[in-house]
């Protein structure tokens, strides 16, 4: 709807059910001003702006930012049949995906954070369980814990930089006006995280997107190289590679394909493996991007 005292559109989000969303709509409003005071004129017009959270009637009224999802870009132009034609806007999206990030990072950096294993293990415990009751095997999962675990244990209280994080850095989550990225959807968004948290779920994330044959995998690496060698190419391989694990788990598990065929799961559990590996389809990028992705055991941050 449009604004009657300023230039731009407002959204307004409304929850169907006030008692079960109320809380992440707050959530949101909280993060949105949380950025704006740590981000000030570095994001704008890439955010949202916070304009007013009704309370009672669980409406959260943001300013528009516009632009296409992502998601839908992918879907129309990094297909298995047109994505070797748009090599350049891949590169491109991933560039300004890269230099959006660092922005945000360098706006809301945060003191260094120790890496707490235990909690990480946790967390990776209760995703495992959701995995494996939609159908992944127990073979793969244990395979990919017990890796994971032992590059998580080999980190316990390593300082990692930190800054805030969206939280849920999807391409659902990403609009482009062209290929200037806008970046919605907050409700997850953390103020301190590690550094690599949203590009390693947006990399686990385009990772099993490109096992799927309708995806060019070439077009989804150049987007994946690009927005790496932009952001950042000095994080820890191994470190970055444990939460790439996390999110894919989280996308299989909680995402939109989640009630998957046979077929499916068994894709999704080669993917998985390789990753926790070393050897997928996301490493071979990974060292396009100039990011280094040698297997390291010994912690790097300093």
């Amino acid at each position: 709807m449009p604004c009657a005292s300023c230039d731009h559109l407002l959204v307004a989000k409304c929850a169907r059910n006030p008692e079960a969303f109320r809380g992440p709509l707050r959530r949101e409003f909280s993060a949105l001003q949380d950025i704006a005071r740590k981000t000030g004129d570095a994001l704008a017009h890439t955010v949202p702006r916070p304009i007013a959270f009704l309370e009672h009637e669980g409406v959260l009224v943001l300013s528009d930012v516009g632009g296409v999802p992502l998601e839908t870009k992918l879907h129309f132009q990094a297909n298995a049949v047109l994505g070797w034609w748009n090599l350049a806007t891949m590169r491109n999206i991933g560039r300004a995906l890269g230099g959006w990030l660092r922005t945000f990072q360098d706006a809301t950096a945060a003191p260094a954070q120790p890496h707490n294993h235990r909690k990480y293990l946790e967390e990776f415990e209760q995703l495992l369980s959701r995995t494996r009751q939609i159908g992944i095997s127990t073979t793969a999962l244990r395979h990919v814990r017990d890796q994971a675990e032992a590059i998580s244990a080999s980190f316990e209280d390593t300082l990692i930089c930190a800054a805030a994080a969206h939280g849920d850095f999807l391409p659902q989550n990403i609009l482009l006006d062209g290929s200037r990225p806008r970046v919605i959807d907050f409700a997850a968004y953390r103020a301190e995280a590690p550094v690599f948290w949203d590009a390693s779920a947006f990399a686990g994330y385009i990772t099993l997107l490109a096992s799927k044959k309708k995806y060019s995998s070439r077009a989804l690496g150049t987007l994946i190289t690009h927005l790496f060698r932009e952001c950042e190419t000095s994080w820890n391989p191994s470190l970055l590679r444990i939460f790439v694990l996390r999110s894919m788990l989280q996308t299989i598990g909680y995402g939109p394909d989640r009630l998957q065929s046979a077929h499916s799961l068994r894709r999704c559990e080669n993917v998985l493996i390789a990753v926790a590996d070393g050897t997928s389809w996301l490493d071979h990028y990974m060292k396009d991007s100039g990011a280094p992705t040698a297997g390291l055991t010994q912690p790097d941050f300093r």
